[in-house]
């Protein structure tokens, strides 16, 4: 290394220290043996210099890894978090499908069985309507009559006079 790189802060040189040069390569040598001490001072000067941003940069490099970290359990946090709200969700929505197809299948053997009973049901219905319109037609056919024979009875005087009293009563709507 020429003098010129030991000396100018900046260089590669300043942080990249040659461990694996040779002594005389990277120090001058003195008159009377040894090395020229401002040459070994300078280089213990830069090796505690780079040392020294070596250590910053770790330390750096440190807190960076520690928010990594941080990141990486807020991640796995969320993650986790998501993945139980998924859980969760998919199963509401399977035990709410699971219902929704109970009430489906019951509703329709309910309809089946209405289906089935319907036209039996239906027909012993419209047998009692048939039952009941003929009673209810003999009856105001027998309404009608005694209702005629009253009249005539009335129109050609027949009637005794009590019972006369008692059909001008009900014609008048009375009793």
């Amino acid at each position: 290394m020429s003098e010129q790189a030991l000396e100018q802060p900046g260089t590669l040189s300043d942080t990249a220290l040659e461990l694996t040069q040779s002594p005389n390569s990277i120090f001058r040598r003195a008159l009377f043996g040894g090395y020229k001490t401002h040459d070994v001072d300078h280089y213990v000067e830069r090796a505690a210099d780079v040392l020294e941003s070596l250590i910053d940069e770790n330390k750096e490099f440190k807190v960076q890894i520690d928010a990594q970290q941080l990141e990486q359990v807020e991640l796995r946090t969320a993650l986790s978090s998501a993945l139980n709200f998924t859980d969760h969700i998919v199963a509401a929505a399977k035990r709410e499908a699971s219902a929704l197809l109970q009430n489906s299948r019951a509703r329709e053997e309910d309809y089946a069985s209405d289906a089935a009973s319907s036209p039996a049901t239906l027909a012993q219905e419209i047998d009692a309507l048939r039952s009941q319109r003929d009673r209810l037609a003999a009856e105001l056919n027998a309404a009608l009559d005694s209702h005629i024979r009253l009249l005539s009875a009335v129109e050609s005087n027949s009637i005794p006079e009590i019972d006369r009293a008692r059909v001008n009563s009900i014609l008048n709507g009375g009793d």
